[in-house]
């Protein structure tokens, strides 16, 4: 069939198709025994380099445990359920039904809002081809590769004599290790021939990817040649910012491979690349001598990479690396480096002052949505907390006496953390209209990094962080308004008398 005579016809193909790639879903669903009537929410990352999380779906565990999660899937994707502070993680297959049971921790795990605490799924009637069992089958088949070569791997991680090249002990330790790599790289060829056999009726490229990805990270920290490590492991395979195994294994490579090597750039040339110039063009002409980086996508998001590593120097200047990765954002050929850039500078800088606030919008007590952005020209200040944490109630009684009486110079906004889905119908008090409800963004609490409550944001006027983790009203928040009332004033004086 001639398609160029029958443009519409193949306008509505493509369209029905895209729809389909678009509606496609996954469902979880199962029990929950100790969580009855708590909410149960599914999230996914953008990607492993920034970890951004985004938010799929949730549910209501009924008064019986049950929970039924449809989650939007369109390739296997790495998921986090979360519920009531715990997570389990697990691998979704697009179009895929799933049982599982969604257990408490182990005894004495210490479960609270920071969402560290973790446990296991249990999976009913897995399909032996589901990535999930697959990579279940594979961890334990490899585990056994581990424990035999146990000793062999001993002898390849122990340290080598550092005296002097010449030293014939130094020279024997050297060569020794040498040949245990090379021992142990012929048992992991062999090793992986064989999985390459046994899974081939199941071979997924994800699947590969991450038996390729679980071999290269116990040779990492061997004295393997970073050439031969990347020929090996590396290289072979394009980067895949959403293949959590990979990513880690390309994240750890280039980690100690700057570490080893990066004096190669210079220092000063490197520093003022960073810092003094925050220049996306002269970064990329300084790293680009580097046979590492040799395509443009795997150059930008390992920069990306760097940038993350040493954003918490302290001689670093953020603003600088900051723009940098605006610039990998906007610059980028590739678009999946400038995703990974733009979701890590907003990972990176959301609690850091000066830079912008995370946007979210909500409803208020009288049910108007409104938006971080509408409330542009006056500095907020951002409450977080919880009708069941006690030093919030007391923190609470100060904080309106605080909105009552600087209502007209600042906007006080309180966001109820309580796993409910109606926060207004449970608070009775009254409130003003500067004093917000409700937590409908399930990201407010990821992007401004509350773990524990009450919790303090202030927001400049122009939407900036201005202080992260502020004082609490018993700490002196007042004080801190005050002096930012007062240094308002003196500089709408000062731009007066200018003016006049």
């Amino acid at each position: 069939m001639n398609w160029k005579k029958y443009p519409i016809i193949l306008f509505t193909f493509c369209l029905f198709t895209g729809l389909l790639q678009a509606q496609k879903t996954s469902h979880v669903h199962g029990s929950a025994p100790d969580y009855a009537l708590k909410v149960i929410s599914v999230f996914s990352y953008t990607d492993f380099v920034s970890e951004r999380k985004q938010w799929l779906t949730s549910d209501v565990v009924d008064e019986n445990g049950s929970f039924d999660l449809e989650i939007p899937c369109a390739e296997i994707t790495y998921i986090g359920i979360r519920c009531d502070h715990v997570t389990a993680y697990m691998y979704l297959e697009p179009q895929t039904n799933y049982r599982i049971s969604f257990l408490s921790p182990e005894v004495g795990t210490s479960v609270t809002f920071n969402d560290k605490a973790e446990t296991e799924l249990i999976f009913e009637e897995l399909e032996l081809s589901d990535i999930n069992s697959l990579i279940i089958d594979f961890n334990y088949r490899y585990e056994g590769f581990f424990t035999q070569n146990y000793e062999l791997l001993q002898r390849m991680f122990a340290p080598t004599n550092k005296q002097d090249l010449a030293d014939s002990l130094g020279h024997v330790a050297r060569k020794a290790v040498k040949g245990n790599i090379e021992q142990l790289l012929d048992k992991m060829e062999q090793f992986a021939l064989n999985m390459d056999t046994m899974y081939v009726e199941f071979d997924l490229p994800y699947f590969k990817s991450y038996r390729t990805a679980v071999l290269g990270d116990m040779m990492l920290n061997s004295k393997m040649d970073p050439r031969d490590f990347f020929d090996r492991f590396i290289a072979p395979r394009s980067f895949q910012a959403q293949h959590r195994a990979q990513t880690e294994l390309q994240k750890k490579f280039y980690r100690y491979y700057f570490l080893r090597h990066a004096q190669s750039y210079g220092n000063e040339e490197l520093g003022e690349v960073l810092n003094d110039l925050g220049s996306y063009t002269r970064l990329c002409e300084l790293v680009s001598k580097d046979d590492f980086m040799e395509t443009e996508v795997r150059r930008d998001i390992v920069l990306s990479m760097a940038i993350a590593e040493v954003w918490g120097n302290k001689s670093m200047e953020k603003d600088k690396l900051a723009d940098i990765l605006a610039s990998i954002g906007k610059e980028s050929k590739s678009e999946a480096a400038s995703k990974v850039a733009l979701d890590l500078l907003h990972v990176l800088n959301s609690n850091e002052k000066g830079f912008p606030a995370y946007s979210f919008s909500l409803y208020d007590q009288f049910n108007d949505r409104i938006s971080i952005e509408g409330l542009s020209g006056r500095p907020i200040i951002i409450q977080f907390w919880a009708s069941w944490c006690s030093d919030c109630q007391s923190e609470q009684v100060l904080f309106d006496l605080l909105s009552n009486t600087h209502k007209n110079d600042f906007y006080f906004i309180s966001m109820n953390m309580d796993d409910l889905e109606d926060i207004p119908s449970i608070v009775k008090r009254d409130k003003h209209v500067h004093h917000l409800l409700g937590i409908s963004d399930p990201l407010i609490k990821e992007s401004y990094k509350v773990n524990s409550l009450p919790f303090y944001v202030l927001i400049d006027e122009n939407g900036l962080i201005y202080d992260y983790d502020g004082k609490r009203p018993s700490e002196g928040l007042e004080s801190i308004l005050l002096k930012w009332k007062k240094k308002k004033e003196e500089t709408k004086r000062t731009i007066g008398s200018k003016e006049n």
